[in-house]
């Protein structure tokens, strides 16, 4: 579980990820979408998963930025439906750093950047940018892993032009569970999945003020 991690105040943090998300819809509205939805699922879990109140904002917040870096990547890159070669596969695994660095600098979303920089860390240590593993990895970030990779599985992708259904996705979660997955967070996004609690969509929240932003709820 998150330990010794604070916010600023609510009102503070909600002003700085709604500008923070509003300038990402303007720059790429697919990341946008994307990082919105897996912030729904990565709540729907967490709540599954016995989250206090605290820890679930902390999981919201850092799972709708978890793709920021990605606006250091061309857009080019992002879009290709070839197949990456190492450099290439080098540049877009960066942004972890990219996104950790990016909040790390605005201090009200501060205590985020460790989060958002290990959701692409695998359970069993093949993962990056650190190559950490099991529970050397933060919880949350280990949450937003299965979220992230649910919503990429339930949607088109540039590498991958139709979604998977309910069943393959199950599948590879259970597939996948010790191994990228933690096990106890994948077996219960698949119970979530098997239950129809797990849905796809968001809900957004108007912030008042010239900070407002379509935010997850």
């Amino acid at each position: 579980m998150a330990q010794g991690i604070a916010l600023a105040g609510d009102i503070v943090v909600i002003r700085a990820a709604a500008l923070i998300l509003r300038f990402l819809k303007a720059k790429d509205r697919d990341t946008f979408a994307h990082s919105l939805r897996t912030a729904s699922v990565a709540k729907i879990i967490g709540r599954a998963l016995g989250l206090p109140q605290k820890e679930l904002r902390l999981l919201r917040y850092a799972a709708a930025l978890h793709d920021l870096g990605k606006l250091e990547i061309e857009p080019s890159l992002l879009k290709s439906t070839a197949l990456l070669g190492p450099e290439q596969m080098t540049t877009l695994r960066a942004h972890p750093l990219y996104g950790a660095r990016l909040v790390e600098s605005y201090p009200p979303l501060r205590t985020l950047s460790t989060i958002i920089r290990h959701h692409h860390e695998r359970f069993d240590g093949r993962g990056y940018p650190d190559g950490l593993a099991g529970e050397q990895i933060p919880f949350l970030s280990r949450i937003i892993a299965v979220a992230d990779s649910i919503d990429a599985m339930a949607h088109p992708r540039p590498y991958r032009p139709s979604s998977l259904s309910r069943q393959q996705i199950l599948k590879v979660l259970e597939q996948e569970a010790g191994c990228q997955f933690d096990p106890r967070i994948a077996r219960t996004a698949m119970e979530l999945l098997l239950g129809g609690k797990l849905v796809w969509g968001w809900h957004f929240g108007q912030i008042a003020g010239e900070n407002g932003a379509d935010l997850p709820r």
